[in-house]
């Protein structure tokens, strides 16, 4: 469930249920329709963004660090955007690890905090273009060593919290 707070628009929520499948290091990515049936993603994006899957060095110590990091995504079809948008985040910080409750049960897992900041954009909602102001948020990533993925991620932007969390593995 995802809570947004766009533009100044009022606050919603929308309920997001993707399925993620990575084969050979390449996702993809099916939304659930109304009838049951599962129809693939059109836009593309940088996993990168999530944070999803498994860093690129283990996690040893609590203070590691992971460079900043610059990549670009499209969204899905279902609002359009003049082009890719930019991807900033900061320095990655390991924290203390966690033992946190997961799909696959209880897991230690290193908290990993940065700042992603996501680019001005104008995007298109069912034909009303809008300027999309630069979205600066706090992020951690809970990074589970033994499952090799981020199973967990949590951001603030302007005082909205969200969450995306791996729900089922198979």
């Amino acid at each position: 469930t995802a809570t947004y707070g766009l533009a100044g628009l009022p606050e919603g929520q929308s309920e997001l249920d993707y399925f993620m499948t990575v084969r050979n290091g390449h996702a993809a990515f099916e939304r659930r329709e109304a009838d049951g049936s599962r129809r693939p993603v059109e836009g593309k994006f940088d996993l990168r963004m999530l944070g999803l899957v498994t860093y690129d060095q283990p996690v040893t110590r609590v203070g590691q660090t992971f460079p900043e990091m610059k990549f670009q995504i499209n969204v899905d079809r279902k609002a359009a955007q003049t082009g890719p948008i930019g991807v900033h985040t900061g320095v990655k910080r390991a924290g203390e690890p966690q033992v946190i409750s997961t799909a696959a049960g209880e897991q230690q897992c290193w908290p990993i905090q940065y700042t992603r900041t996501i680019d001005s954009v104008q995007a298109s909602f069912s034909g009303i273009v809008l300027p999309i102001p630069e979205m600066v948020s706090t992020v951690t990533d809970w990074y589970c060593p033994e499952l090799n993925m981020v199973m967990k991620q949590e951001s603030r932007q302007s005082g909205v919290t969200s969450v995306v969390e791996v729900t089922e593995l198979r």
